[in-house]
């Protein structure tokens, strides 16, 4: 017999094993292994190993498939989890590297590549030396938000070509991937002791030999989240080498998740990650990852291995304060304040006097309070909602905040008219001295636009213990109080438009000055009291003069403040930003306004402008700007500097109330209510006399990113007019934004649809009404359309300019651009970096209005339809066919002019009261409230 030939070696182990979990997404997962068939790593170098754990969809199928094609070995488990799933995937692959890939992620083509030259393996299959065994790599990842996916999959695959695929356009970096990434510098290097932060697995990668000396995930986490943090916290506390990967990219193809779910699922992760960690509070992470707390905020608050202490580091004495807020936003335990509340300061004399609607953000009635005092409301993207971010963020220090409007303007325009700068400065010391009443007495503040003036007189006449001034712009009041013939023509006008200030270039420097950024014209911004600007000028330049020697920080983004700062011996921080026509001031780019609010905290943290500019201040001394003079400690008594110090008798009560009169026997009443868990916080203006319930109620609901006031207070203005013609008007920040609870990182359409149900459960149990017309206003045109679809008690629905389609200025991510010749995306300023996952990019808005047979009321402005866009031509016709349907065009372009958007607000209520309340006949006004429509080509 010949004897058998003997066998050949065994084919060698691959250097990269990919580990790919992956459940009930068969479509998603196949457009990722078509984009693995892309590699260009030799084949033999690298392997697949794809964990099913328990699909019930077409998961097999499409797995055997793509055996045909890929290096591919397969794995079942019964629904353990991700972190069962990824254990099961690293135990079978043969590589010395591993690398986790989710099942939903395209990578590029170089992607297998870019993690084995990380790792120090050389090109792959070149006799690669064996990797860095104490190396973690993290890659990068972009969001893409395709619609329809299941349906569009055959030309998804397609378009998976090339690093410069189609598909890629459309996509963004996750807020926070960019949150986390910060720990890394331009190299890519990180010593960062909460790097491990940035292990997020859906593209990491590692030796084998270190993932096995941790011990791989942990797979008590059954849940969504957190588990990849978790096994990233314990290579940390093993000496792991963290490296940032920019080649090594994948994207992610978003999908939908149930109202509430990310939540839900990161509470119950968060408390057991810091079950095993206990010195990781569970507050912290949910405040990293649901919430505004940044990464060195988070770094600054927590203890244990990752900074260099062990498992038995001291008890963290915060955490009972962090779970009394949180059993307070429940509502529970009686007699402990909510941790967030609404409700005005009262006036002695309501109809000459606004009262102020105060917003607390409450940590602890013993902590020290935090006065945020911003510009006029009268901006595209005023700081109004940053100053939002900025509380969450001072409160989570163990701060109490407060934030008001000033008095004329917003939430406290009660009396319809503008105020003047001594109803300001009253209104301003009112607040602060409930401040002082309500807290653990020392106070704070922070001021921008019109409020660096409030918060330097407060600062000069002693009144509060330290303060911070953002950009006060000293050229611009200077330029007015230098010109006091230009003043007293100032002061004589009276009440103007701001738009009419413009023929004037003092009263144009004094608008931007009070607004805190340069004002654009045209805008449908509510009058203001010229006599304010003419008066606040040489105050601002008395009280800047004034605060030598107090506890200031100035954060200075022009020359002038800058070297008035340091001539003054005041604590400073420079601001880089380059005004341009897309970026005319800081609070319209993401690095200037995260610079402006870590300045703000680190003053109040450190009692110092960070490490460099100023030591910390210690209990009872001195401390010494860089190059200054010495500057009070906190509550060192600092002389009086103003000379105009406040009446005896203030015309504010000192007491609080929930609801206040407004103009024309109106009512203003605060409403608070939950959505998900989380407090939300709306205003309802109801016509006087009599109660409800009424017929139907007006519902306000503005474009992004959902703030009650609107740019330039355009809710504000609906409220007055609706309750004026006999309608009430509720208006109410969505989740996460403005001044009510929660996180907007995640936000999408659906979630804010739950919101506005929300908002009518309580307005039907308070008995305001049972029927309600939606105003959606731009993008907020997409809600009032859902809103009429989904919900029965909806019986009508008015657009303002609707933005229907993301074609019509609405992005993936923040972009400014032009539409129709104006800025009709510009609320993007407000979106610090985050925008609304698209799970929701599938909705025919017109076909939902179509399906809901409810009245239409749809407004343009006359530029608008000078160039009509293809979903305006739609609605166009729908207007014209539909008899249930009106189309009402008024003056100016996306965002009306202010003669356009009182006509709006009049076609708004007359055809309301018309169409839903028997018998109404409005009186017509006397001016014209709907223009002829231009001719256009349908």
């Amino acid at each position: 017999m010949t004897a058998a030939p003997p066998p050949g070696p065994a084919p060698a182990a691959p250097d990269i094993s990919v580990v790919v979990p992956t459940r009930d997404q068969a479509a998603r997962l196949e457009a990722t292994l078509h984009a693995f068939t892309r590699q260009d790593a030799p084949p033999g170098t690298w392997e697949l190993v794809v964990v099913d754990d328990g699909s019930g969809d077409t998961t097999p199928d499409v797995l055997r498939a793509a055996a045909r094609s890929l290096p591919l070995r397969v794995l079942r488990t019964s629904a353990n989890g991700r972190a069962a799933a990824r254990n099961a995937g690293a135990a079978a692959g043969r590589g010395a590297v591993l690398v986790f890939c989710d099942g939903d992620r395209a990578p590029v083509p170089g992607y297998v590549r870019a993690h084995a030259l990380a790792h120090g393996l050389g090109h792959p299959g070149e006799g690669a030396p064996e990797p860095n065994g104490r190396r973690v790599v993290v890659g990068d990842v972009q969001e893409l938000y395709l619609s329809a996916f299941e349906e569009r999959l055959a030309e998804v695959k397609e378009r998976l070509t090339g690093d410069g695929w189609e598909l890629r356009r459309g996509s963004r970096t996750p807020a926070f991937v960019k949150k986390v990434h910060s720990v890394y510098d331009d190299s890519g290097r990180s010593t960062s002791p909460v790097r491990w932060l940035s292990f997020l697995s859906g593209n990491v990668s590692l030796s084998r030999s270190l993932f096995g000396q941790v011990g791989g995930f942990d797979e008590d986490f059954t849940q969504w989240g957190l588990e990849h943090l978790e096994l990233g916290y314990r290579l940390v506390a093993a000496g792991a080498e963290f490296r940032r990967c920019a080649a090594a990219r994948n994207d992610h193809f978003a999908h939908g998740r149930p109202a509430g779910f990310y939540r839900r699922a990161l509470e119950d992760s968060a408390a057991l990650f810091a079950r095993k960690h206990p010195e990781v509070p569970a507050e912290l992470l949910l405040g990293l990852t649901l919430g505004g707390l940044s990464v060195a905020q988070f770094e600054q608050s927590v203890r244990g291995p990752a900074r260099g202490q062990g498992p038995d580091a001291p008890p963290d004495v915060e955490k009972p304060v962090r779970e009394r807020e949180q059993e307070t936003e429940r509502g529970g335990e009686a007699g402990m304040r909510p941790r967030l509340s609404q409700y005005f300061l009262t006036a002695r004399t309501p109809s000459d006097t606004d009262p102020v609607c105060v917003v607390r953000h409450h940590h602890d009635d013993a902590a020290p309070t935090v006065v945020l005092m911003t510009g006029l409301a009268l901006s595209m993207s005023e700081p109004r909602y940053l100053w939002s971010i900025l509380a969450r963020r001072l409160r989570q220090l163990g701060l109490n905040v407060v934030q008001y409007d000033h008095p004329g303007h917003a939430d406290s325009a009660a009396t319809g008219r503008p105020a003047g700068w001594a109803a300001l400065r009253e209104a301003a010391r009112a607040v602060r001295g409930h401040a002082r009443a309500s807290g653990g007495g020392e106070v704070t503040v922070v001021g921008c636009g019109i409020g660096t003036v409030l918060a330097a007189e407060l600062l000069a006449a002693g009144e509060v213990t330290a303060g911070v001034l953002v950009c006060p712009d000293l050229a611009l009041w200077r330029a007015g109080a230098r010109a006091p013939q230009e003043l007293a023509a100032l002061a004589a006008r009276g009440r103007a438009a701001p738009d009419e200030l413009q023929d004037s270039s003092v009263a144009a420097a004094l608008l931007d000055a009070a607004v805190g950024e340069p004002y654009q014209p045209p805008q449908p911004a509510g009058p203001v009291d010229a006599g304010l600007l003419a008066d606040a000028a040489p105050a601002a330049e008395r009280a800047f003069a004034a605060l030598r020697g107090t506890r200031a920080l100035v954060v200075a983004a022009t020359d002038e403040d800058r070297s008035w700062a340091r001539d003054a011996g005041l604590a400073l921080r420079e601001l880089s930003h380059r005004p341009t026509s897309w970026a005319p001031s800081w609070h319209w780019e993401h690095e200037p306004r995260e610079a402006v609010m870590a300045a703000v905290t680190d003053f109040l943290a450190k009692g110092a402008d960070g490490p460099t500019a100023q030591t910390p201040v210690p209990a009872g001394g001195t401390s010494v700007p860089a190059g200054g003079t010495p500057v009070p400690a906190a509550g060192t008594p600092v002389p009086p500097g103003v000379p105009d110090p406040a009446p005896a008798l203030t015309p504010y009560t000192g007491r609080t109330a929930a609801r206040v009169p407004g103009p024309d026997s109106s009512v203003i009443s605060s409403v608070s209510f939950t959505s998900d868990g989380e407090r939300l916080l709306g205003v309802l203006h109801t016509p006087g006399p009599g109660s409800g319930p009424w017929p139907v109620c007006l519902i306000y609901e503005p474009g992004n990113p959902g703030q009650r006031v609107d740019i330039h207070e355009c809710g504000t203005i609906l409220a007055h007019g609706g309750a004026a013609h006999g309608l009430p008007v509720f208006r109410y920040d969505s989740r996460g934004t403005g001044v009510s609870g929660g996180c907007f990182t995640h936000t999408t359409w659906s979630r804010r649809l739950a919101d506005l149900r929300a908002a009518v459960d309580e307005l039907r149990a308070q008995g305001v009404a049972e029927r309600f017309v939606v105003v959606g206003n731009s993008a907020g045109a997409r809600l009032a359309a859902m809103a009429a679809h989904d919900l029965p008690a909806v019986v009508g629905a008015v657009l303002w300019g609707p933005i229907l389609s993301e074609e019509e200025g609405e992005g993936p991510a923040p972009r400014l651009r032009r539409v129709d010749g104006t800025l009709a995306a510009a609320w993007c300023g407000l979106w610090l970096g985050v925008a609304y996952t698209r799970d929701d990019r599938a909705h025919d808005y017109p076909a939902l209005l179509r399906d809901s047979e409810v009245p239409v009321c749809v407004v343009y402005g006359t530029e608008e339809l000078a160039h009509p866009d293809r979903m305006t031509r739609l609605i166009l016709d729908e207007a014209e066919r539909r008899p249930t349907w009106r189309l009402s065009v008024v003056d100016g372009s996306h965002g009306f002019s202010a003669r356009g958007l009182a006509a709006a607000v009049r076609a708004t209520t007359a055809w309301t009261a018309t169409t839903f309340i028997p018998g109404d006949t409005p009186q017509p006004s006397a001016s014209p409230t709907v223009l002829e429509a231009p001719a256009h080509d349908r």
